[in-house]
């Protein structure tokens, strides 16, 4: 997975001051995977950061010092696809059996590959996420299982 450099995110806010408005035109999976590479930098950083000899994702950006992360974070929940109950876990990086699989890429992010099985009784996948180590299971759109 390619995370956001302070560099890039310095770019990307810069340079996009109408990017809300393009949200809109993305879809809520590639919204959930930009969230969640979005956390995931600001983890990276955070652990980086330690001494505070660089800046945060939270506290850079163009003079409105406005928080990508937060951004992307109101796009997604503006749209009332996840409930406050999914949310608080997407928050924590958790699944829980009888979700819906598009907590997935919010959760998670992007996965390393997507193995899908389909016959008479319907659809299963195998959601791999080669970087933590976990391999969850969906059948026709609900989390089965998991190992990690």
């Amino acid at each position: 997975m390619v995370l956001f450099s302070p560099v890039i995110c310095l770019s990307l806010i810069s340079c996009a001051p109408e990017r809300l408005s393009a949200y809109g035109e993305m879809g809520l999976r590639e919204l959930c995977f930009t969230y969640n590479d979005l956390v995931l930098e600001q983890k990276r950083l955070d652990a980086y950061n330690a001494d505070k000899s660089i800046i945060k994702i939270a506290t850079f950006g163009n003079s409105e010092k406005r928080n990508f992360l937060a951004e992307y974070e109101a796009e997604i929940r503006s749209r009332d696809f996840f409930t406050d109950a999914e949310w608080a876990l997407i928050k924590s990086q958790k699944i829980q059996i009888g979700q819906r699989a598009e907590i997935l890429p919010c959760a998670f992010g992007r996965p390393s590959k997507v193995n899908r099985t389909v016959n008479q009784y319907g659809v299963s996948e195998q959601w791999v996420f080669r970087s933590t180590g976990w391999y969850v299971y969906t059948d026709d759109g609900v989390i089965t299982s998991w190992q990690n």
